[in-house]
C-alpha cells in the first residue's frame, strides 16, 4: 500500500506561460496503450490541480466536438504523442489518491523508525510485522465483513503515527472486541458490544423525551432492540462515545461507556479524568428507564490517564477490554501507545488480508481506474488493458524539454474529513479554567457511522 509511485505535479506557483485548455485536445487517433506507455505515464509530470479540474469538465464537450485524444501540452509545444481521452480521468484520480499516498509514506517512515528502536522488543516486532502488512494491503479494496463498514483500506493510516481515529477505526476495534467476546462462552452471555453510533442515537432520542417518538419511530428501532435485550438478559453494554456530539461544551474526545444493567450502574471512562457529562448521564438513564423501572447510578470506569492529545480512542477501547478481561488486558501505559497503535493496525490489516484476494505484489495507480468509467469518456479511447504482461513495449514518445521549471507539490494537507486540525486538548482547556485533572494511572485517544464525527 505504501509503495505507490505517483507522477510529479506542476505547481501553480512556478508554471510557465498559461496553456489554453483547447491545446490539450486533438482529433488525431490516440496511441496504443502498452506496458511501456504505462511506465512512462507514471513518470510524466501532470498539470496543476486547477487545470486538471477544468479539463475534466472541458473533456465532455471536447468529445462531443469530435476530439479523440489528449496531449501533455503543459510540458512542451512540440508534443507528437496523442494519448486516449481517459488520461484526463487518470490525472484526476491521481489528485484523489495523492493525499493518501503522502499520509501512507509518512506512516511507513514512522513504522520503519519503530523497527530500529531498542527500548521495546515488543514494539519492534510489531513494527516489523506492520511493514510486511503495509506492502500487502491493496489500495482500493473495501474492508470485508467482520469490520465496521465498507470504507476503503487506504483509510487505515489513521491507526499509525499520531493520527486521530475516526468512528470507523473506533468501530473496527469494537468489532474485534465483539469477536473476542463471542468466542468466550462466559463473556458472550454477559457482554454486548455496540458501535459508537449507539451513544449518538441515544443522545438524539433523549431530545424527544416526554413524547412517544422513541418507542414509535423506525429510526430508533436499533436502540430499542439493544435496550430491550440488555434489560431482559441483564447484560453489560460496552461502547464508546464522542464528546463532539454534546450540545453543552462539546470536545474532540473519545470516552468509554459501560452500562451494567444487573448492577444498575453506568460506568464512564475519560482518559482526561473528568466525570461523566450530565447530558450523557441523563440520556443513558432515560434510555434504560424506557426498558426497566430501576434508576441507574453512575461510577468511574478504570482507565489510564492520557498525557498526549491524540490517543484518547485507544485508551477508551483499552478500558473496555480491561473491563472484560482485567488479567489478560492490563490498562495501557502512555509509553506503550506506539505498540498499541501497531497492534491494532496489524490486527485489522491481518483480518483484511485474510479475506481479500491480492493479485500481484504492487497495486498500480491504474488499478484505481474503472474501465467502464474511462471508456465512457470516448467511444474511440483505447481500452484499459487487463494484464501488463500481455502487452509489448513498442510505443515511441517524442517530446522536448520543458521551457519552465517543474516542481512537485509536497505540502501535506492541513486537515481531513475524519482527522481535524489539532486544537487545544480538553486537558489543556480544563487547565486554563482552573480544573486540573487528578493524577492517576497512565493512558490513550479518538472516530464514523451514519455520519462521520471527528476526533
Amino acid at each position: 500500500m505504501s509503495n505507490y509511485t505517483l507522477p510529479i505535479q506542476i505547481t501553480s506557483g512556478r508554471r510557465g506561460p498559461t496553456v489554453e485548455l483547447a491545446s490539450f485536445f486533438s482529433k488525431d487517433q490516440p496511441c496504443s496503450i502498452t506496458s511501456s506507455t504505462f511506465l512512462r505515464l507514471r513518470r510524466l509530470h501532470i498539470p496543476e490541480t486547477s487545470t486538471i479540474r477544468k479539463l475534466v469538465e472541458y473533456s465532455r464537450q471536447a468529445w462531443l466536438d469530435g476530439y479523440k485524444s489528449i496531449r501533455y501540452s503543459h510540458l512542451h509545444d512540440g508534443v507528437v504523442t496523442n494519448f486516449p481521452l481517459w488520461i484526463v480521468t487518470y490525472w484526476n484520480r491521481v489528485l484523489d489518491v495523492r493525499d493518501h499516498v503522502k499520509r501512507w509514506a509518512a506512516c511507513k517512515d514512522w513504522v520503519v523508525v519503530q523497527t530500529r528502536q531498542i527500548k521495546s522488543s515488543t514494539r519492534r516486532n510489531l513494527a516489523e510485522e506492520a511493514v510486511l502488512l503495509l506492502n500487502d494491503l491493496p489500495w482500493d479494496a473495501k474492508k470485508p465483513s467482520g469490520l465496521s463498514d465498507g470504507e476503503q483500506t487506504n483509510t487505515l493510516w489513521r491507526f499509525l503515527q499520531t493520527n486521530w481515529l475516526s468512528d470507523s477505526e473506533m468501530n473496527d476495534m469494537l468489532e474485534l472486541l465483539r469477536a473476542k467476546v463471542l468466542s468466550n462462552r462466559e463473556w458472550s452471555g454477559k457482554f454486548r458490544v455496540e458501535s459508537v453510533h449507539l451513544t449518538k442515537m441515544i443522545l438524539k432520542a433523549f431530545k424527544t423525551a416526554g413524547t412517544n417518538a422513541y418507542m414509535s419511530r423506525r429510526e430508533y428501532a436499533w436502540a430499542r432492540s439493544v435496550g430491550k435485550e440488555l434489560a431482559a438478559r441483564k447484560m453489560v453494554l460496552l461502547t464508546a462515545g464522542h464528546l463532539g456530539q454534546l450540545e453543552d461544551d462539546p470536545e474532540l474526545h473519545w470516552v468509554a461507556i459501560v452500562v451494567d444493567v444487573e448492577q444498575g450502574v453506568t460506568r464512564y471512562g475519560d482518559s482526561f479524568r473528568t466525570p461523566i457529562p450530565e447530558e450523557i448521564r441523563a440520556a443513558y438513564e432515560w434510555w434504560m428507564n424506557e426498558h426497566r423501572p430501576e434508576r441507574l447510578t453512575s461510577s468511574p470506569l478504570p482507565i489510564s490517564q492520557q498525557l498526549d492529545g491524540d490517543a484518547c480512542g485507544f485508551f477508551a477501547i483499552n478500558a473496555l477490554e480491561h473491563h472484560v478481561d482485567p488479567e489478560g488486558c492490563p490498562l495501557l501505559k502512555n509509553n506503550d501507545i506506539g505498540s498499541e497503535r501497531l497492534s491494532k493496525f496489524n490486527a485489522v490489516a491481518k483480518h483484511i488480508s485474510a479475506r481479500l484476494p491480492i493479485e500481484g505484489d504492487e497495486i498500480m495507480i491504474f488499478d484505481l481506474l474503472n474501465e467502464e468509467e474511462l471508456t465512457a469518456s470516448s467511444e474511440h479511447a483505447s481500452p484499459l488493458p487487463s494484464s501488463f504482461q500481455s502487452l509489448a513495449a513498442d510505443t515511441a514518445f517524442t517530446f522536448t524539454a520543458t521551457p519552465h521549471p517543474i516542481i512537485s507539490d509536497i505540502k501535506h494537507p492541513k486537515d481531513h474529513v475524519n482527522a481535524p486540525t489539532p486544537r487545544p486538548s480538553p486537558m489543556k482547556k480544563r487547565a486554563r479554567t482552573g480544573s486540573e485533572p487528578s493524577p492517576h494511572v497512565n493512558t490513550p485517544t479518538l472516530v464514523p457511522s451514519p455520519t462521520k464525527e471527528q476526533v
